[in-house]
């Protein structure tokens, strides 16, 4: 009975091995691991995009509702990419959005994204992405991507050196006036 138990436990251990031997051989081809394909999905209309689940499809914040016909495409790597077309009747509008001066390229590629360069494009900040998605619009179609390329120098003007200080604090360490 005990040698039993021992065969079990030792074909177990060589089974976990072999797994782990495994995954170290994929680890030294591939140095951060496989690589990821890209993902690509197609709603019809917007409700259809996920508002639960897999967020990585959901709608930004500056898609209108009425929005129709809408790609994405995701690439989950250690280089994100992100392309979004949508058609509206609205166009795009969204005050959050800056206008800028020249549009950098996509991060990645399909075949639905267009291949000439944005003539006009604006700059958002969405909170659910690392990287500003800039968005372009041609009549009633809208792209939206994040690039590879770093983003425009977006820090804040310098402030005053006083302002710049630390607050004082209180003898309980709060801030306010001594």
């Amino acid at each position: 009975m005990n040698v039993s138990r021992l065969l079990a436990a030792t074909a177990a251990a060589a089974l976990a091995t072999s797994t782990l031997a495994g995954c170290a051989v994929i680890d030294m081809i591939f140095e951060d691991g496989p690589p990821k394909d890209p993902e690509e999905r197609h709603f019809e209309v917007y409700a259809d995009a996920p508002t639960t689940g897999q967020l990585a499809f959901a709608m930004p914040s500056f898609v209108p509702k009425d929005a129709t016909d809408i790609d994405v495409r995701l690439m989950p790597s250690a280089e994100p990419g992100y392309l979004l077309r949508y058609t509206s009747s609205k166009g795009f509008k969204d005050a959050r959005c800056e206008p800028i001066a020249e549009a950098p390229p996509a991060a990645i590629d399909s075949t639905w994204w267009p291949d000439e360069e944005f003539a006009e494009a604006w700059e958002c900040n969405e909170k659910r992405m690392i990287r500003p998605v800039y968005v372009s619009a041609a009549g009633d179609t809208v792209y939206a991507w994040t690039s590879d390329l770093e983003a425009a120098d977006m820090t804040p003007d310098a402030t005053p050196e006083a302002e710049s200080e630390p607050a004082p604090k209180t003898t309980d360490g709060t801030p306010g006036a001594e």
